[in-house]
């Protein structure tokens, strides 16, 4: 009898045996979101830094030839590949002197994105200068066509919220993996090219916000201001 009434002792209930569950998935509940959490923060990190170094690519390229990159004239001028494709944007700083050895990835790039991609390569960041992207900008690279997003370069400028004009910009589509900007628009009430006005209420609220976390649905961007700044 000792002997049976220890072993009883020793065994657990089935109500401890659930709180010992419920008490397991709690500390699930809180520790899988923050997992998650730190795995977007640390693809955010990386993805800063390669702008940080593409930003770097493009100032060397501006001090060699006295001006950007113009994203119309690799996609579309003499030497670019046919068809032209999304990585043609930034073929400047890699073509003819490698300003940068290669073009990093966009670990956010939004799959369904209809703009062409390189075959066999994934993309690299979004990346639009001023002289194409703004309207009456155009003089530099006549016959080529242009985006016409901005209707000046101040529109362009307060769109990304910043202090210094805006001359050219990296995006990334960000922890919600979509190009708000250029997939879907600034906002159903706005049609492009963006007047300052438009671009001013428009803007901002899409970059990315850290404090929104895993659930921002802003895109990430690195101007030349923030490059200088």
């Amino acid at each position: 009898m000792t002997t049976l009434n220890r072993g009883r002792a020793c065994a657990f209930t089935l109500i401890e045996l659930l709180i010992v569950v419920a008490i397991i998935a709690i500390l699930a509940a809180i520790a899988v979101p923050n997992f998650l959490e730190a795995q977007t923060r640390a693809k955010i990190s990386r993805v800063k830094s390669d702008m940080r170094s593409l930003a770097t690519a493009i100032e060397m390229y501006r001090v060699d030839q006295n001006q950007y990159p113009i994203t119309s004239q690799w996609i579309n001028g003499p030497g670019a590949p046919t068809p032209s494709t999304f990585n043609n944007r930034m073929r400047g700083i890699t073509t003819p002197i490698a300003y940068i050895s290669s073009l990093p990835l966009d670990i956010f790039w939004e799959q369904n994105y209809s703009f062409p991609v390189s075959p066999g390569q994934n993309p690299s960041f979004e990346y639009t200068d001023y002289t194409t992207g703004v309207v009456g900008e155009n003089f530099a690279m006549d016959g080529l066509p242009h985006y016409n997003l901005f209707e000046t370069r101040e529109a362009m400028t307060l769109y990304y919220g910043e202090s210094i004009e805006v001359e050219w910009v990296l995006q990334s589509a960000g922890p919600d993996l979509f190009n708000d900007f250029q997939q879907i628009g600034p906002s159903p009430t706005f049609s492009f090219p963006l007047s300052e006005v438009e671009a001013a209420q428009a803007g901002p609220d899409r970059t990315y916000d850290p404090t929104n976390g895993t659930v921002s649905t802003g895109d990430i961007a690195r101007t030349n201001a923030r490059q200088r700044n």
